[in-house]
């Protein structure tokens, strides 16, 4: 009896456990461990990159932002946004917005416009000079407004290349539908 209850625990201890996970830990710790009591050192720091990739990307789904070597990503908020544009989505499961902050909101205001440029089919990202120009507000007049709706929920906000960029949310569209 007791062998068929460890047996489980331990099948279930091993079921979460990602092979990658494991092979990227040996080849760290294990692998590199070799290769340098064999004083080959450039093959232990080969080993020991290796693991590391392999561990960050079998954690992949986790990391929002990556930085070294020369190189550095920001990824979670960005595929969000995207996942978030091209996703249809049930009536049933929208989030409904508040008739408080709706009666707040008119069609002529700033946030209306706002909403409507960062609805944009061509672009999931927009900056605050695109949003200007779509807009025909002056760049300071957006600011305040860009972090109230970030507040709100109703976009989010990245660093991009040239700057701060924006991206509307699930949230920021049911708002412009109500809107409309």
């Amino acid at each position: 009896m007791r062998h068929v209850a460890y047996i489980s625990v331990m099948t279930t201890m091993f079921k979460n456990i990602q092979p990658l996970k494991v092979l990227s830990v040996i080849v760290l710790l294990g692998v590199s461990s070799v290769l340098g009591f064999l004083s080959l050192t450039t093959e232990m720091g080969l080993a020991i990159l290796a693991g590391a990739i392999g561990l960050a990307f079998s954690n992949i789904d986790k990391i929002s932002s990556f930085e070294g070597a020369g190189f550095k990503a920001e990824m979670r908020k960005k595929i969000e946004a995207v996942v978030e544009k091209e996703t249809e989505q049930d009536a049933d499961t929208a989030e409904t917005v508040s008739s408080e902050q709706e009666s707040e909101t008119s069609k002529e205001s700033i946030e209306y416009k706002l909403l409507l440029a960062l609805n944009s089919q061509r672009y999931t990202w927009r900056t605050l000079s695109g949003l200007s120009k779509e807009t025909g507000y002056n760049q300071l007049m957006l600011i305040p407004v860009l972090q109230e709706l970030s507040k709100l929920g109703y976009i989010m906000q990245s660093q991009g290349d040239k700057g701060l960029i924006w991206s509307l949310t699930l949230n920021g569209r049911h708002k412009l539908k109500s809107l409309a």
